[in-house]
């Protein structure tokens, strides 16, 4: 998959559905379901790559200032939400 089609999908749905994570999700996974598995699983790839490349101290450090805090699992969670932005 390529990226312009990874961040299609993240984008689904729109500002609204992005407001509110229940449905965004709700909708990243109905687009997901009309994909292949070789296309999942490149999104999938695509996903990680972007939490690896996330994957610093500077942003580790952004994170904690946000968050009053941030533990590693915090950070998995950051990172994750900031992909979905």
């Amino acid at each position: 998959m390529d990226e312009a089609r990874f961040w299609s999908i993240i984008e689904v749905g729109g500002r609204k559905a992005r407001a509110d994570p229940e449905r965004h999700l709700a909708a990243v996974h109905k687009e997901l379901l009309k994909l292949s598995p070789e296309e999942i699983r490149g999104f999938h790839r695509q996903f990680n790559q972007k939490l690896a490349d996330a994957y610093t101290w500077d942003l580790w450090g952004a994170a904690y200032l946000i968050n009053g805090g941030c533990s590693d699992d915090g950070f998995d969670y950051f990172r994750a939400w900031l992909i979905s932005r």
